[in-house]
């Protein structure tokens, strides 16, 4: 392992868990969404 496949992986790691918050935020709108129509 080099530094710089172990900093990709850290890359990518920072960048699943950046999309996972952003879709649990975007989930969350629009169940409050849904029950207040």
């Amino acid at each position: 392992m080099t530094d710089q496949s172990i900093s990709k992986i850290t890359i990518d790691a920072e960048k699943f868990f950046e999309m996972k918050k952003i879709n649990e935020n975007i989930y969350r709108c629009v169940i409050v969404f849904k029950y207040r129509v």
